[in-house]
Formats: C-alpha cells, sequence, structure tokens
C-alpha cells in the first residue's frame, strides 16, 4: 500500500507532523485513564492530531480492562476532547 504524505520524520515513520500548542513536530497522541487512586487503567497512542475521536475507544478499554465500570463512576475529561 502506497500512502501519500506531504511530510515524513525520517527517524520515525509512523509519527505525525502536528502543531501542538506553541512548537509543532512529529509526535503521537497518546491518551491514558486513571482511576481514583491513580493507577492507570487504559493507554492509547495514536497519529490523531487531536483527542475528538480517543474518549469512547478509551472508555471502552478502561471499562473492559477492569471487569466493568460502576454505574456512578464519575468521568472526566480535559479541555482537549
Amino acid at each position: 500500500m502506497i500512502v501519500k504524505r506531504k511530510s515524513l520524520a525520517l527517524h520515525d515513520k509512523d509519527s505525525k507532523f502536528m502543531k501542538v500548542k506553541k512548537e509543532s513536530g512529529f509526535f503521537y497522541n497518546v491518551q491514558e485513564v486513571v482511576d481514583g487512586n491513580h493507577f492507570v487503567i487504559g493507554l492509547g497512542v495514536s497519529t490523531d492530531a487531536n483527542d475528538y475521536n480517543q474518549f469512547i475507544t478509551m472508555y471502552e478499554q478502561a471499562s473492559e480492562n477492569v471487569g466493568g465500570l460502576p454505574e456512578d463512576c464519575e468521568v472526566l475529561a480535559d479541555n482537549g476532547l
């Protein structure tokens, strides 16, 4: 499969060029989910420039990793979503 890209990082061909706040470069977008005790219960890495498509995936992964989240579970997200 041939993928046409406008830019390419020679050191890491899977990374993606992104603008992050005041800087730009070749990055990955890392997501994590922690429980009330700050244990990581979900982790994901993507090349999406924003977090918009990550929320549901990370919620489902965290729920599966701990055998289901309680109905009264409080879900918080930062302003990147």
